[in-house]
């Protein structure tokens, strides 16, 4: 074999051996680095807490949870509830209390249509009041509200509207008091009348968690939650005024009534209770607090300030700011000013604030 043929031979298997190589380099996976995810710093609330929080903040559409303090016995829930219809005084004025009591010597409902100077109350009791005392021994709150909505023409004189939530309160230190007298409270809200209200106790000391029994309560007792109270004066004489009232319980049975309980006998029943999920009550209330809506919610007149041309104007503003910010061109910061100020005419209605309405009204209405 001659030198150039002995060269070309090597050439050619050194070719076929780098593309060998290649290949293998090719086929050969890659290996990639992995990211680490970073955890979520959101922190998930337990279900049974958020429907705690839902019953306190809306207790007609959301019934009692388990807290679990204070028993060892398994629990069980109930909903005291009454609707009626009671008509305003010749003055346009009604007062409603609603006490959380299951006893005999003190109703829920008291109300006061004889006047605005007249300390004359008269009481109503729940409507499944006999049904609660024959099942519960001892019971706790865990929601209650009261709401009111006048049915009155919205061309009639509006009146006004009070609602708020009493700590520390009796049923005879209401029985006392006019509704002139109440009104001058500072922890009343008020607004309009034609729209109505709600009020929701609130529980107001670590008593507020404790059993008392269905019998326990006096007029003179003080009560272990906040009471909720709404008042109305100047609506038309003898206007129609619809009423709701419910009462979220967890209560322990009487002996006879045990089989209520029967299917959850034996079972560890702690995993669907409050006190699963804290050392203490007080540390449950500073968890919970920062997603509670206010006690009341009337269109407050504080509010009205927001609504027609201010709101127009406010909400112009926000959208020629907002299209300024992303730079865009003067075209688009006119038409996002007269976006904004559509979308606030359009969510902003008469009475008031955006927020503050629609809250009362969905509420109220359902």
């Amino acid at each position: 074999m001659s030198a150039p043929e002995s060269i070309s031979l090597v050439v050619k298997k050194a070719r076929k051996a780098k593309k060998q190589q290649r290949a293998i380099v090719v086929a050969a996976p890659k290996r990639r680095t992995r990211r680490p995810r970073a955890r979520s710093t959101i922190t998930r609330q337990p279900s049974q807490i958020q429907a705690y929080v839902d019953t306190l903040n809306d207790p007609f559409d959301n019934g009692a949870v388990k807290l679990g303090w204070g028993t060892m016995a398994t629990s069980g829930v109930a909903t005291a509830y009454l609707r009626t219809t009671l008509a305003t005084n010749a003055d346009g004025s009604l007062g409603l209390a609603l006490f959380p009591s299951l006893s005999n010597s003190l109703n829920a409902l008291y109300y006061n249509n004889a006047g605005a100077g007249v300390a004359t109350w008269n009481s109503a009791a729940w409507t499944n009041l006999s049904s609660l005392q024959a099942a519960c021994n001892e019971t706790r709150v865990v929601s209650i509200g009261l709401k009111a909505l006048p049915n009155v023409a919205a061309t009639a004189a509006p009146g006004y509207c009070y609602a708020g939530a009493f700590p520390s309160v009796s049923g005879s230190q209401v029985a006392a008091a006019t509704i002139n007298g109440l009104i001058a409270s500072p922890l009343l809200k008020f607004g309009t009348g034609l729209v109505g209200a709600v009020a929701c106790g609130r529980p107001q000391d670590p008593t507020s968690f404790e059993f008392f029994n269905t019998e326990g309560l006096g007029a003179t007792t003080l009560l272990p939650t906040t009471v909720p109270i709404i008042l109305f004066t100047g609506l038309p004489a003898s206007s129609n005024v619809l009423i709701e009232a419910v009462m979220n319980l967890e209560f322990l049975p009487q002996f006879t009534d045990a089989s209520l309980l029967l299917e959850e006998t034996g079972e560890d029943n702690n995993g669907s209770e409050i006190v699963s999920n804290f050392t203490n009550i007080e540390s449950m209330w500073n968890t919970i607090k920062s997603k509670l809506v206010p006690p009341a919610l009337v269109d407050a007149v504080e509010n009205l300030a927001n609504r027609g041309m201010n709101a127009a104007i406010r909400g112009a503003t926000m959208g020629a700011f907002s299209a300024l910010r992303n730079k865009r061109s003067m075209r688009e910061v006119a038409s996002g000013a007269v976006g904004g100020a559509v979308e606030q005419m359009l969510r902003t209605n008469l009475f008031g604030s955006t927020d503050a309405s629609n809250r009362v009204r969905n509420i109220v209405t359902r």
